[in-house]
Formats: C-alpha cells, sequence, structure tokens
C-alpha cells in the first residue's frame, strides 16, 4: 500500500505546538519544502516543528524555537 505524505510546519508561542496550532501546508510527496512562517509579532518566542499526516497517522519532527526581532 502506497501512503501519501503531506508535509506541514506548525507554530506556537507555547511550546509544543500541535496539528490544532496554526500550520502551513507545504507540498506532498518528496521534499524539498519550503514554509513561509507569517504573520510574526516582534520581539516573540515561537515553537515550531514539522509534521506529516497520512491515513497512518501524524508524526512529528523535533521541536525548533525562534526569536524574532
Amino acid at each position: 500500500m502506497q501512503v501519501q505524505n503531506i508535509y506541514k510546519h506548525t507554530v506556537s508561542t507555547t511550546p509544543a505546538p500541535t496539528t490544532a496550532s496554526p500550520h502551513t501546508t507545504d507540498g506532498s510527496g518528496t521534499g524539498p519544502f519550503v514554509s513561509h512562517l507569517t504573520p510574526l509579532s516582534p520581539g516573540t518566542t515561537y515553537y515550531y516543528r514539522a509534521y506529516t499526516t497520512n491515513a497512518m497517522g501524524t508524526v512529528y519532527g523535533e521541536e525548533r524555537t525562534l526569536l524574532t526581532n
């Protein structure tokens, strides 16, 4: 069985963003993919992580942080 993956990033101002958090939709199939996380507020720490969803469920990548100027 071939499973179609959908690649996304989720972003939040609190740790451990989930699929319920604001997110991007970056493509399907094989990568690479580019995300644009907007709008972002100055002086704010954001937590983000990649994830993929398919018929088998959702898998999250490593959480990262960024601080806007």
